[in-house]
């Protein structure tokens, strides 16, 4: 769970953190090499569960948004390395393989009216 709220404070599974950690935090938790049990299975299992307050401004909501999707895209690059390329380098299927290990799966909670 990632909650920001109005103040631009950012909770990552309750834990507050600042939004230029969350991009390699994110990365960490889907991908799970360490394999701990308390986290989802690696990649496949796991969602971005986004919620926001109200008041949360846009410049904020954006800038956790795109960290969210970097993290996918750099796991999508790191795995895109057994072929000796780059994600966006890839042709379809190689592309869709890597998208089944790690699909971005990025859920909205409806906004809250905490923080305001």
């Amino acid at each position: 769970k990632i909650h920001l709220n109005a103040a631009g404070e950012l909770l990552f599974c309750g834990e507050a953190v600042p939004i230029a950690h969350l991009r390699e935090l994110t990365q960490t938790r889907i991908a799970n090499k360490a394999q701990r049990s308390d986290w989802p299975e690696r990649g496949n299992k796991t969602v971005a569960m986004l919620m926001n307050d109200r008041g949360t401004r846009f410049a904020d909501y954006i800038q956790v948004y795109d960290a969210l999707k970097g993290a996918y895209h750099d796991l999508w690059d790191a795995e895109a390395q057994a072929y000796g390329r780059r994600y966006d380098e890839l042709n379809q299927d190689q592309q869709r393989a890597i998208r089944k290990i790690y699909p971005m799966v990025i859920a909205e909670a409806e906004p809250t009216d905490h923080g305001e």
